[in-house]
């Protein structure tokens, strides 16, 4: 056990430790202030759904995995609690309530107690999801050290370790106050170390260093030689352009309607709303569908269907050129009758679960009242929107990543209803294989 003075002096004086935490820190506080708190504040306010809210923050701590949230007390807490609850409104309008910076320690104990009672009665009395109770400790920490960092420091079990060898803190009571003596602890270890370093400590400082004491440093120590370039190479590689056929390599532009590529349809002679459906119908067989070709020629009909026979589920889809961004207004109309259409036909082909998607360039936010209704009186589990240049990005993910299926896939179009988002694209790779799509794209 390495005591805390030594452990302290030892961090600052690793050059390796200091690189490697200053830029870990630098990309923290951007993804924080850019991507996690403008999402999570969205959340609070009442702007986006729970449904929206969990598998975004999932998707962005997969992407940037800095605080351990994508872990067993983090995500798979909030996927057992989400899998467990009754009501999932009930569960959005508590994590609303407890989820924002409280006032005070006691506060903060208060709220944990809470989360762990609901947890505690979700899981006497659910059958298919047992969320546990200590994972709260974490789990709200993680959301208030976002907010307020040098308040609230999260629960890591690596730090906790540490400081129950050197009888610095023992878990034994409620978890609410608990946390509080942890974070006691961690103030006691802050003094120690500006004491010892005559240096400036933070919560994440002290937790930093403990990782590195306890993860790295032995590694480091065993081999000394410096980390490797992983992609082995400085030169940027255009993954997109190497990996798409070229049938459908311009799919994002078509769907833009870009001018250069308009043009060069109309000296074919060719539509550009026909292009593109074209290209959408290749594009799902790429992803390994099953496809019904319907759109021009066949009446007042969506673009087309695409089936996962092995994985007993299908996506009605339409596409739609749009210079300026694809907004719902009035199709929904259309879109139900699209969907009454074809899913008696699927349902009779065996087909349980049936998915709607719109392909277009970009969009404006849909009314969610709108998508809610046509869920909830129709056939379909979800109505996606999903952008032609994330469509792209996910056949580069099917072409290049041998095990992604289409039950992974279905991440993607039978999640939630709303714009499918970027940082989504990392719940479609299966968790084991423990890479984000930035190192594939």
């Amino acid at each position: 056990m390495t005591d805390p003075s030594e452990l302290f002096e030892a961090f600052l004086q690793s050059d390796r430790a200091q690189s490697r935490y200053r830029e870990r820190n630098e990309k923290r506080d951007q993804v924080r202030d850019e991507r996690l708190l403008p999402l999570l504040n969205q959340f609070l306010d009442g702007e986006i759904a729970l449904e929206e809210f969990k598998p975004r923050n999932d998707g962005l701590n997969k992407q940037h995995p800095y605080w351990g949230f994508d872990g067993f007390n983090g995500q798979m807490h909030f996927n057992q609690m989400w899998n467990a609850t009754p009501d999932q409104e009930e569960l959005a309008v508590h994590l609303r309530e407890i989820l924002p910076k409280p006032e005070s320690r006691a506060e903060a104990a208060e709220r944990i107690n809470a989360h762990a009672d609901l947890a505690q009665t979700y899981r006497d009395n659910s059958i298919d999801a047992e969320p546990r109770y200590k994972p709260a400790m974490f789990f709200l920490s993680y959301f208030w050290h976002l907010q307020a960092p040098t308040e609230y420091p999260v629960f890591y079990v690596t730090s906790e370790r540490y400081l129950e060898d050197h009888d610095r803190f023992v878990q034994d009571g409620e978890y609410g106050e608990d946390y509080v003596e942890f974070i006691e602890a961690l103030d006691a270890l802050i003094d120690r170390a500006t004491e010892t370093t005559d240096a400036d400590w933070e919560y994440r400082d002290i937790s930093n260093a403990i990782y590195w004491d306890r993860e790295l440093r032995p590694e480091w120590e065993a081999d000394e030689e410096e980390d490797v370039d992983p992609t082995g190479s400085s030169q940027e590689e255009d993954v997109l352009a190497s990996f798409l056929p070229p049938i459908v390599s311009d799919l994002s532009a078509v769907a833009e309607r870009d001018s250069e590529t308009e043009a060069e349809y109309e000296e074919q002679d060719r539509d550009l709303a026909v292009v593109f459906e074209e290209k959408l119908h290749h594009s799902f067989r790429i992803l390994g569908f099953d496809v019904e070709e319907l759109g021009q020629g066949s009446g007042r009909q969506p673009d087309g269907i695409a089936t996962a026979v092995r994985n007993d589920y299908a996506i009605i889809y339409d596409a739609k050129v749009r210079g300026d961004g694809y907004s719902i207004a009035t199709d929904d109309r259309a879109i139900r009758e699209y969907i009454e259409t074809h899913a008696r036909q699927l349902r009779d082909q065996g087909v349980r679960r049936i998915y709607f998607a719109i392909v277009s360039s970009t969009f404006t936010n849909p009314d969610q009242g709108t998508l809610r209704e046509l869920r909830e009186t129709t056939a379909v589990e979800s109505i996606v929107f999903l952008s032609a240049d994330l469509l792209e990005e996910l056949m580069v993910l099917r072409l290049r990543e041998p095990y992604l299926n289409l039950d992974d896939i279905r991440a993607v179009f039978g999640t939630r209803d709303g714009i499918f988002r970027r940082e989504e694209l990392n719940n479609v790779l299966p968790d084991w294989r423990d890479v984000t799509v930035d190192e594939f794209l």
